[in-house]
């Protein structure tokens, strides 16, 4: 099992599955991708500050707003879609502290960022979103939303 370095699993998750899942943790950790959690850490390391969730930190939420569902989704949340890959543990929408979302996902599209596996970007979004869907290869595919 993959823990992340530079991320808790509380700016994964909303403060409803925290919650539910406070005492077992792991059972957290286990419900995300390894190979996003570790091109998680890949973009932190690179690019440096980003926030997925903001609900546990005043701080956070007094700079980015309140962040509750950029990471795991699950069944009763406002944007919960069965087959979207936030409802897998495969994707993650993210604020960069220093960089924009447009100049992040530019790099990761030319390749200017070795990464270990495929990712799908979404593209025309004010955020990073990036994702583990079914993809082949080294490849990095824009995707619209």
């Amino acid at each position: 099992m993959y823990i992340c370095e530079h991320f808790s699993i509380k700016e994964l998750v909303s403060r409803g599955t925290y919650q539910e899942y406070e005492q077992e943790i792991w059972k957290l950790w286990m419900m995300f991708d390894d190979r996003l959690l570790r091109i998680l850490d890949l973009l932190r390391s690179n690019y440096g500050p980003a926030v997925v969730n903001t609900w546990f930190s005043t701080k956070l939420v007094e700079a980015y707003g309140y962040r509750d569902e950029a990471g795991l989704r699950v069944r009763g949340m406002k944007y919960y879609k069965p087959t979207s890959q936030h409802s897998f543990g495969r994707a993650f929408d993210m604020l960069f502290q220093d960089h924009l979302a447009v100049d992040v996902r530019s790099e990761i599209v030319t390749g200017d960022v070795k990464l270990p596996h495929s990712i799908r970007v979404e593209k025309d979004v004010s955020w990073f979103h990036v994702d583990t869907g079914n993809t082949s290869g080294s490849t990095v595919l824009e995707v619209n939303g």
